[in-house]
């Protein structure tokens, strides 16, 4: 009687031990598969990134050698800046990374070396040669497979309009910079008119312009609006106070350039001032201000971050300028370079019109492809 009663037992064991390797392999290629997913999510936002950058470098010269030369240094640039399994893209180790040509906006079609050109492909791909190399699998190699090969491709063009979301910081170390009688709000905002005054006197008949400023927290000052004048008086009523709120400013900007004032199809664009580090936390639910004081560097530098991934995410292309020597220039250069826009230093307020001046030659590179 107990010899066949354990017959029944030992198929039972035997069963169960083949349905935990079942589910062990199952498990296993689960987290290879989220490992590629992962991976081929962070390709994916350099392509993009890399083709906004490269595009914008279109705008530098009328000749197609000149302007291809310094498209392809900016994708190299930023396609070092966006990191795939912590490592930077090597441009060069890519086989076939370019392609220029022209963006027909009727067809939406890419037409390959079509001059004069307006619109840059980039392609990525993994593979053992290529920095970084294609992911080491954990668990696929034990059915022959070592290796997941990824890729992905963008191309962006300069066509559309422009929705601009001027975002000027307020805080208090903008009323003093040594001079009597302190100037740095008072030179920013003068720049920051002869900026919009580029974008109204631009070819474009759909450009829109808003106005966010920040301190402890960030308002919105003028929505995106075609009345370039009612901008500048917003411009002009600012004054300076308080903490420096970056990723609430960022935050708001955000909203604004998503917002349905936005133009159907225009080209979105945040262009960032800064003369101080983010030293203030945001609630991201209202875009207001989390905490107080102007103490929390650490928790407001995460906070920038967290909201730089969100506008690279909403298709966003942020450009920051850090006026002055106290600004961290790092963040302020990694925010820009995660959406495809470009980090510009003033070491003086006399530096801000020709940076505005070259971010207005800038923006109008849009994601197409």
């Amino acid at each position: 009687m107990n010899t066949r009663a354990a017959k029944p037992r030992g198929i039972a064991l035997v069963m169960v031990a083949a349905s935990l390797t079942g589910l062990m392999g199952f498990a296993a290629l689960g987290i290879d598969l989220a490992f590629l997913m992962e991976a081929q999510g962070e390709l994916s936002s350099a392509a993009d990134a890399t083709a906004i950058a490269a595009a914008s470098g279109l705008t530098t010269s009328p000749h197609e050698g000149a302007k291809k030369a310094k498209a392809t240094d900016r994708a190299i640039t930023y396609a070092a800046l966006n990191k795939v399994l912590g490592q930077g893209i090597n441009l060069n180790s890519q086989a076939a990374p370019l392609d220029f040509g022209r963006w027909d906006a009727t067809t939406r079609t890419f037409l390959l070396d079509a001059v004069p050109t307006n619109a840059v492909r980039v392609s990525f791909e993994l593979t053992g040669s290529t920095i970084p190399a294609a992911p080491q699998l954990f668990f696929a190699p034990v059915l022959g497979q070592g290796t997941g090969r990824i890729a992905a491709s963008a191309t962006a063009a300069l066509v559309g309009s422009r929705d601009i979301v001027l975002t000027l910081d307020r805080s208090g170390s903008m009323n003093d910079d040594g001079s009597n009688p302190p100037q740095p709000l008072t030179d920013t905002k003068t720049a920051a008119k002869a900026f919009v005054d580029l974008i109204s006197n631009s070819d474009s008949e759909n450009d829109q312009v808003g106005l966010v400023s920040y301190s402890d927290s960030a308002t919105l000052n003028k929505a995106l609006t075609s009345d370039f004048s009612s901008v500048k008086v917003a411009i002009n009523g600012l004054s300076a106070n308080g903490c420096t709120n970056i990723a609430a400013a960022l935050c708001r900007a955000r909203r604004e350039a998503t917002s349905t004032r936005a133009n159907q199809g225009a080209v979105p664009v945040i262009v960032l001032l800064s003369d101080g580090i983010a030293n203030t936390r945001v609630n991201p639910s209202t875009c207001g201000l989390s905490g107080s004081g102007c103490a929390s560097t650490s928790g407001g530098e995460a906070d920038a971050k967290a909201q730089a991934d969100l506008i690279a995410k909403a298709g966003i292309v942020l450009y920051t300028i850090s006026l002055g020597n106290r600004t961290n220039r790092q963040l302020m250069t990694q925010m820009a370079a995660q959406t495809g826009g470009e980090h510009f230093h003033a070491p003086t307020t006399g530096d801000l019109e020709f940076i505005f001046v070259e971010i207005s030659k800038r923006i109008p590179a849009v994601l197409v492809e």
